[in-house]
């Protein structure tokens, strides 16, 4: 039995749109499999990654939770950065890190200076309380905050 020649040619797009579609999504797939890989490549030399207007958040967070302990400013501005950008989840994080930090801002103070340091004590502490506050908002699954 022969085929007709407009079948054929059916046929003969239909095969060609497939291929054209399958290469497509893979060529999508490979593209954000390797953006996946350089941000995981950053995200393991946190103290590596140059902050730009293009950073991804996680980047941004990356750096800032590497920041952390030794310089919590250049932290706070960081997660200050990465806040807007951020999905809910990763704001979540970010505000119960924010949190955390100036409590530990708040205990270094009292501990050093106690109640003569409380004019600044107190609003670290209403910071971190609105920022846990916050984090326990957005994943009420998070008992830490």
């Amino acid at each position: 039995m022969k085929i007709p020649l407009k079948l054929s040619l059916l046929k003969s797009w239909m095969i060609h749109a497939m291929i054209f579609i399958a290469v497509s999504g893979l060529l999508f797939t490979l593209t954000r499999y390797l953006s996946i890989e350089r941000i995981n490549d950053l995200a393991r030399t946190p103290l590596a990654i140059e902050i730009d207007e293009d950073t991804p958040p996680e980047l941004i967070f990356a750096r800032a939770q590497a920041l952390d302990t030794t310089e919590p400013l250049e932290s706070i501005r960081l997660y200050g950065l990465a806040k807007p950008l951020a999905d809910s989840r990763l704001k979540a994080v970010i505000n119960y890190n924010l949190g955390s930090l100036y409590l530990r801002e708040a205990a270094r103070l009292w501990k050093k200076s106690g109640l003569s340091e409380y004019i600044r004590i107190n609003p670290l502490l209403a910071v971190a309380k609105d920022n846990l506050r916050e984090a326990l908002i957005l994943d009420p699954t998070n008992w830490a905050a």
